[in-house]
């Protein structure tokens, strides 16, 4: 089929997520708020001076790897005392090895609680005994709006980590805009003027930022609501501006950028969307499921 997309994931990746959905039960998923990696055994006693009793036997025969903490997730920087460098070996009592599912599912039976967590750093063995496990179902985005051709979200915590350019800023993310709507020109990049003329025109080339939207004809927007209430007092054909910042480059100005747009209402209206658990689909506040 032209355009169709597959990706395998193994069954015990998902059974546990499967069974409770068949229980009608929302899949319990913990995460220590930190990114982690697997990390040749090698690498680990040369850089991090993991001890040599400390490598695991590999669960799949192949290379000895350990699960190192690449960095941590926005706001748990200090909680349970987790550093990037760690290697954990065990985590609520259960030896994790280099088997990042066991480590899921340990994780995944304490969501809400703390855990004890066994790390080398730096060579030394520590032992963390509170460290908190996160439900990662309670901070997925679970509400969205479509509005002037673009999509709009509140700045998650994976957000914030896939952009540390937002940082503690406030503000509704624009992921995408469909090309040739109003709100494309937000993640427009203006092509360099070799002309007078060239640079008197007012052409853009749709482009691929993430944008912060922090301000709709001068009201605030710093959460979904805002922008809702801005959309709404916005009527169709109107001209006005958005002001918007590009967490994907260094060069966007820290304070964002005013963007001419007019507001056509009528063939992108506001359409606000929220996740329905039971029918596992977003539905609209009108009733109507959300099309990709």
């Amino acid at each position: 089929m032209d355009g169709a997309y597959s990706k395998a994931i193994p069954v015990d990746k998902i059974s546990y997520a499967l069974d409770a959905v068949t229980r009608g039960k929302a899949p319990a998923r913990g995460d220590l708020g930190a990114a982690l990696r697997l990390l040749p055994a090698g690498v680990a006693r040369r850089s991090y001076r993991l001890p040599a009793d400390a490598v695991p036997a590999p669960t799949d025969g192949g290379t000895p790897s350990v699960i190192a903490v690449s960095s941590l997730l926005p706001g748990v920087e200090a909680a349970g005392g987790l550093q990037p460098g760690d290697v954990i070996t065990t985590v609520a009592g259960a030896k994790v090895g280099d088997d990042l599912l066991a480590l899921d599912r340990a994780a995944n039976a304490k969501v809400g609680k703390s855990v004890p967590v066994v790390v080398y750093r730096n060579g030394t063995r520590v032992e963390l005994r509170a460290v908190p496990v996160r439900d990662l179902e309670a901070l997925k985005v679970k509400r969205f709006a479509r509005y002037g051709g673009g999509t709009f979200h509140g700045l998650s915590d994976g957000a914030r980590y896939e952009l540390p350019a937002a940082g503690s800023s406030k503000g509704v993310l624009m992921p995408e805009a469909e090309p040739g709507t109003p709100f494309a020109r937000l993640t427009a990049v203006r092509p360099a003027a070799t002309t007078r003329a060239a640079a008197a025109t007012d052409s853009y080339v749709d482009g691929g930022g993430r944008m912060l939207v922090t301000q709709i004809n001068g009201k605030k927007v710093e959460t979904l609501d805002d922008l809702i209430a801005a959309a709404r007092a916005v009527a169709d054909g109107a001209a006005g501006y958005a002001v918007a910042r590009d967490l994907t480059t260094v060069a966007s100005p820290p304070g964002g950028k005013a963007t001419e747009l007019t507001f056509n209402v009528a063939r992108y209206p506001l359409q606000v969307f929220e996740w329905d658990a039971k029918q596992l689909d977003w539905v609209s506040d009108g009733g109507t499921k959300a099309v990709a």
